[in-house]
């Protein structure tokens, strides 16, 4: 007869119990103030856990000290702009879900090393539905490849 193996010998209280599922936490990057409360207002009554950042630089600081599920950001920011914080981003080996939320989106359009690493872009004004519907769709994808 051959013996248990470890993990069907252990007893109850030392199996590890089911944790429930955290909300994501969501790094929102934005310079005016309105646009950032309007994305804070719009979902954290989903549930969602929101920080936010004034600009690129701050963002960039956020990252490095905490984990975050998905980055909003907008385009044209001061000291680190939402383009150059997408290629610090991925030059950092981070494969986090990007969302950008800018005017510039639809007016100026993108530099294709940057719009390849943007999961989500829309175009302000947007509406708060718009903003839920993208985020759901970006969090489907906890690791975004190219």
């Amino acid at each position: 007869m051959k013996p248990p193996n470890h993990r069907d010998a252990r007893r109850p209280e030392e199996t590890t119990a089911l944790r429930e599922p955290q909300p994501a936490r969501i790094l929102v990057v934005e310079d005016d103030s309105t646009w950032r409360e309007f994305h804070t207002t719009a979902l954290k009554g989903l549930g969602y856990t929101i920080a936010t950042a004034q600009d690129g630089s701050e963002a960039l600081s956020r990252l490095s000290n905490d984990e975050f599920d998905l980055v909003i950001t907008d385009r044209n920011m001061a000291e680190v702009s939402g383009v150059e914080l997408i290629r610090k981003i991925r030059a950092d080996g981070n494969s986090i879900p990007i969302m950008m939320v800018s005017r510039s989106v639809k007016d100026e359009g993108l530099p294709e090393d940057v719009a390849s690493q943007i999961l989500v872009a829309l175009p302000k004004p947007t509406h708060a539905e718009d903003v839920r519907s993208a985020v759901a769709f970006a969090l489907r994808f906890p690791k975004f490849t190219t």
